[in-house]
């Protein structure tokens, strides 16, 4: 995170440098909460029909995740969440991929995905 290098700076001045080191250890606090991670991933492209694993980066298991409206799209389609495994059956790590697969679309459409 672009936080990390500013919470490991220190500072000459003992009383400065014990309030930075305070702060930093509050802050990796916050960090670490579920709601303050979230990512926004995109635009990734779900073809037709075929199942995508797409990296998250979390480092665990997501609450949740959020599509943006489908752009491409030829018909009314869904966008299916396979959790644990792959549209091809194969086991899905959910600690570093969601698996979706869009079906009905009628092409690839593009989409921004919001993890939590």
């Amino acid at each position: 995170m672009a936080l990390t290098r500013l919470l490991e700076a220190r500072i000459a001045d003992p009383t400065t440098d014990s309030v930075v080191k305070s702060h930093a250890v509050t802050l990796k606090e916050i960090m670490a909460l579920p709601a303050s991670e979230i990512r926004v991933i995109g635009p990734v492209q779900l073809p037709d029909g075929s199942g995508v694993q797409i990296p998250h980066g979390l480092g665990r298991k997501p609450l949740t995740f959020f599509l943006s409206p489908p752009d491409g799209a030829t018909a009314a389609g869904v966008v299916q969440d396979y959790g644990s495994i792959t549209p091809a059956g194969a086991p899905n790590d959910q600690t570093r991929y969601i698996s979706l697969r869009a079906v009905g679309f009628g092409a690839t459409i593009t989409v921004m995905v919001m993890v939590l």
